[in-house]
């Protein structure tokens, strides 16, 4: 009987012996070495397009520096200066305020009517002056007329006429500038006179200038022979120097 048992037993545990050795287990996993490497490597550095600011919410860009306009404050204390009780002041701030030019306009119209009577009358001569400037330049260039209006220095042959107005016939040119052909050929003068104003044209191969002056007030009018007419008017003679200093010195020459 134990014999049988002993032989049973040990046909059992061949049997489950054998099983074991021909179940399916699961193969162990194969690790890749290159890919556990990559799994611990670091992160990828960020591309251009990636770092780009936002367009939607890039700060807008500054403002370009301006050119910086003289200081009101300084305007205002040489409008003030206009009306010292030194004269080289007053001088010094007018050639400045000249210097500045259109910022100084409105604070010198302005001032035009001061009570100060020196100072209104600085101011109102510059305004004057600053808003001509621009026109002066403008100012058509007729070659030889100004070097024929101031040769005109000699005295003139007048006769008066039934009415006692004055006629002015001719004049008598300082070493006969005017006469002479000059850069704009041959000039000819003309005088006039007709209700209280006088006029005097010289002409040449290029154009004419022709001054009038009377009751209507002084004025300058340049006509190139291919271009159109530019009159400068102005309230007098001596209102003509100020308002437009460089024709007046071009061709009065005063």
């Amino acid at each position: 009987m134990t014999s049988k048992t002993g032989t049973a037993a040990l046909a059992f545990a061949a049997a489950l012996s054998f099983a074991g050795c021909t179940r399916n287990d699961p193969a162990p996993a194969v690790v890749d070495p290159a890919a556990a490497s990559s799994s611990t490597a670091k992160p990828a550095t960020p591309t251009t397009a990636d770092t780009a600011p936002n367009p939607e919410k890039a700060p807008a860009p500054e403002p370009a520096p301006t050119a910086k306009a003289p200081e009101t404050a300084r305007i205002a204390a040489l409008v003030e200066q206009l009306g010292s009780t030194d004269y080289e002041k007053r001088e010094a701030a007018t050639k400045e305020l000249a210097a500045i030019g259109k910022p100084a306009l409105p604070a010198l119209e302005a001032t035009s009517k001061d009570l100060d009577a020196e100072r209104a009358s600085r101011a109102k001569d510059l305004a004057i002056r600053i808003g001509a400037s621009d026109e002066e330049a403008r100012a058509p260039e007729i070659p030889g007329l100004a070097e024929a209006m101031r040769g005109m220095a000699g005295p003139s042959t007048t006769v008066v006429n039934g009415n006692g107005g004055v006629i002015q016939l001719g004049v008598q040119v300082a070493g006969g500038r005017a006469a002479a052909g000059g850069p704009g050929g041959h000039v000819n003068t003309r005088f006039e006179m007709t209700d209280g104003e006088s006029r005097r044209t010289v002409e040449n191969d290029k154009g004419s200038a022709t001054v009038a002056e009377g009751k209507n007030g002084f004025s300058l009018t340049l006509t190139p022979k291919d271009g159109e007419a530019r009159t400068f008017p102005a309230g007098s003679r001596a209102e003509f120097a100020k308002k437009y200093p460089n024709l007046y010195a071009k061709y009065f020459g005063k």
